[in-house]
């Protein structure tokens, strides 16, 4: 699309100078200065929706997931389940992934504590790719840090508005990806896309 603008552009650009140039061409003046402006103009628009689209990971990535978020992703309700499906439509398309958990999500999933060896185990993911993060402390953190540090997405719906300050790329596009279930289909997409989605 890109080439065909310049190509439109370039062809009006030499028929306004001709029709300054060569009194023959003088009637098509009018025209080629109009071609010459539209295709101009689209292609800065062009050029500006490319470069404000959000870009979408790519396979082979690294994602870390937020899996105290997930877990809430079809109706509301905690699930295990839920990761699993996540991790696996992940690992299709492609993608290396991490899994973060609060310390609590285990209460919240069994009524007791666990560890991110166990969560490992439960997810069929090497122990170095599950981690629960210390009692008392919030997962936010240690979620966009790993991120940070892995140049990976996070994968979760919330937003981390609270942390956009030490952490500003949570406003770029495709940096947090957020998901849905609609009728038991997983559906992903980028939170900058998708603004109307609650976290």
């Amino acid at each position: 699309m890109r080439t065909l603008w310049i190509l439109v552009f370039l062809i009006s650009a030499a028929g306004f100078a001709a029709a300054v140039v060569l009194p023959q061409f003088a009637d098509l003046l009018p025209i080629a200065a109009s071609a010459a402006a539209i295709s101009g103009l689209l292609g800065l628009r062009s050029a500006h929706r490319a470069k404000t689209q959000p870009k979408e990971p790519e396979a082979g990535e690294m994602l870390v997931v937020d899996g105290s978020n997930v877990m809430f992703w079809q109706d509301k309700t905690p699930n295990l389940d839920t990761v699993r499906i996540l991790l696996e439509e992940l690992r299709t398309k492609g993608f290396r992934v991490g899994v973060i958990f609060d310390a609590s999500a285990g209460h919240v999933l069994f009524s007791r504590y666990v560890d991110d060896a166990e969560f490992a185990q439960l997810l069929g993911l090497p122990g170095d790719q599950c981690f629960v993060v210390p009692k008392g402390t919030i997962a936010d953190e240690y979620i966009l840090r790993a991120a940070r540090d892995l140049s990976a997405g996070v994968v979760t719906n919330d937003r981390y508005r609270d942390w956009a300050n030490d952490f500003p790329e949570v406003k770029e596009p495709a940096h947090l990806i957020g998901g849905r279930f609609t009728k038991g289909k997983l559906y992903l997409y980028s939170q900058i896309e998708f603004k109307e989605i609650a976290s």
